[in-house]
């Protein structure tokens, strides 16, 4: 995670529930942070 700030791996740690993720999609959805369906690109 070297892309992250220490304050942002810190908040990571504090809101991310221990687990194995086997995606992206998932630690988005742990953290609560998934936005609904996006609209259809023309």
């Amino acid at each position: 995670m070297s892309d992250f700030s220490e304050e942002d791996k810190k908040e990571f740690e504090a809101k991310l529930p221990e687990a194995t993720y086997n995606s992206a999609d998932e630690v988005v959805q742990a953290l609560g942070l998934q936005q609904g369906p996006s609209a259809p690109q023309a």
